[in-house]
């Protein structure tokens, strides 16, 4: 989703999706760990999602 998309959403539904990919970002972590196959710009992306959500919700408190 992208930011304005995410903008409309209420703020518990934002909570949930930081926990959400939260999650997904420390199975890819475990997953580039035992060196199963993953994409380091995956990792990347989950960050840069969690960021944008946490700013979001920083706004709306």
């Amino acid at each position: 989703m992208i930011a304005s998309e995410l903008r409309l959403l209420p703020k518990e539904e934002l909570e949930s999706l930081v926990i959400r990919e939260r999650e997904t970002l420390w199975k890819k972590r475990m997953a580039a760990s035992v060196g199963q196959a993953t994409k380091s710009a995956e990792v990347v992306r989950s960050r840069k999602q969690i960021a944008r959500l946490l700013t979001l919700l920083r706004e709306k408190a």
